[in-house]
């Protein structure tokens, strides 16, 4: 199971961008200066959508000596809109040399390269903001998906795991954590962040079934079964259903729970009528019940519709021994 993450901080910068909605420049503590008229200006015309005006304009007055961060951001903005992509990084470079402890003008220059393309580079310029306020979550969590993207698993996994110590609450980092976890195998460390995602989404169907599956890996049959039923539950799509229902016949099996497994290959068949598996399991429950009368056919059902050579001649073999049992007066 696998969740795809949206670029959720990297859209939204974009948006913000492409409104024409130019960054509050920041002084070294992080505080919102108060704009220049210089910079109200630019902003109306960036907001007017006369961009090209904005960049002639933020050129005339850095030409004339009026040199700070915020007119610097102001003419990135404008060249982004222009999509001078190139032409709007070298600004908020620029604006970075004025202010190295401002984060702004890095974000705007992620938001360049992922526009362009280049994800490692929207990731370096990601990181460079961390390395100015390692306190920022949102820009762990984008350079995080960043990393997923660019199938740097461990690199990722660093960053949730950072965001999820500062505050584990954070958007759906649990689950992101636990998902990167589960796909390199390691279900124990896995499992307190989905049962942290679950504490936050209780009613998430992937989440559920992320939870059911760890706990499937972990042998925690118990606890898996009920995750997995509630998943059953609460999806609209009866696609996987059945797949996951036959994962909960297993986990019942292997508790030695034929009751349990019986009654879930029946609501497996009425949702797929003559599926294979599980009419092969619903004849070994039944065989495991000692119920071999109404085992003998729905054994003899499966050999009608299977076509695997070898499990029919198991199941052959299973009905020579059964269906003696059978006349002898099994149920």
């Amino acid at each position: 199971m696998r969740r795809f993450f949206r670029m959720l901080g990297v859209a939204a910068l974009a948006a913000s961008l492409a409104l024409g909605a130019a960054a509050q420049p920041k002084d070294s503590k992080g505080k919102d200066q108060d704009k220049s008229k210089e910079s109200q200006k630019i902003e109306d015309l960036i907001t007017k959508g006369e961009y090209q005006k904005a960049v002639d304009l933020a050129q005339k007055f850095i030409a004339a000596g009026q040199v700070t961060e915020g007119l610097y951001i102001d003419l990135g903005v404008a060249h982004y809109n222009l999509k001078n992509y190139e032409a709007a990084i070298q600004a908020f470079e620029k604006a970075v040399e004025q202010n190295p402890f401002g984060t702004q003008a890095l974000l705007y220059e992620a938001t360049c390269y992922h526009d362009m393309g280049q994800e490692a580079k929207a990731a370096e310029a990601f990181q460079r903001a961390i390395d100015v306020d390692p306190t920022n979550n949102e820009v762990r969590y984008n350079i995080a998906q960043l990393y997923e993207k660019s199938n740097r698993p461990q690199d990722a996994l660093a960053q949730y795991k950072a965001i999820y110590q500062q505050n584990p609450d954070f958007k759906d980092v649990a689950f992101a954590a636990g998902i990167l976890l589960f796909n390199q195998g390691q279900y124990a460390e896995a499992g307190p962040y989905f049962e942290k995602a679950a504490a936050l989404n209780p009613n998430d169907e992937q989440v559920l079934l992320a939870v059911g599956q760890n706990l499937l890996k972990t042998e925690q049959y118990d606890k898996a079964i009920p995750a997995l039923l509630k998943y059953v539950e609460v999806t609209k799509n009866d696609t996987y259903k059945p797949a996951v229902l036959d994962q909960v016949a297993i986990a019942y099996e292997k508790q030695k729970n034929y009751e349990g497994a019986l009654a879930t290959y029946d609501r497996i068949l009425a949702l797929r009528p003559n599926w294979e598996k599980a009419l092969l399991g619903k004849g070994n429950a039944l065989v495991n019940l000692k119920r071999y009368a109404e085992a003998v056919p729905v054994l003899k059902s499966y050999l009608e519709i299977s076509k695997n050579e070898g499990k029919k001649k198991a199941v052959q073999d299973l009905l020579k021994q059964v269906e003696p049992l059978a006349k002898k007066g099994g149920r």
